[in-house]
């Protein structure tokens, strides 16, 4: 198994474990799809983030990437695109836990 796949499962199991605690497993699988998909969007983001801050290629759309050598600033804005979209689902999450919304 590549460590892609090792990786992209790991955030799935991870992405799962809090549904399953919660009761994810009752009557409705819809909600519980929902809720993985929606847990496992902001690892994502935070890889993709990771990823570019240490390599310093940073991942962006329809498969092109930001250098950190040569487009500074492409790179850092979208950096702070990922930190803002990360902030954001964090943002959501705590609502939900706290509030119970």
């Amino acid at each position: 198994m590549s460590r892609r796949v090792a990786l992209m499962s790991a955030m799935l199991v991870v992405a799962t474990i809090p549904l399953i605690l919660v009761g994810g497993f009752t009557n409705d699988w819809r909600a519980l799809l929902g809720g993985i998909a929606f847990l496992f969007v902001p690892q994502i983001v935070a890889w993709l983030l990771f990823v570019g801050l240490t390599t310093g290629r940073m991942p962006s759309a329809y498969g092109h990437s930001e250098l950190r050598a040569e487009s500074r600033t492409w790179f850092w804005i979208t950096a702070l695109g990922y930190a803002a979209l990360l902030v954001f689902f964090i943002w959501i999450i705590l609502g939900v836990m706290i509030l119970g919304l």
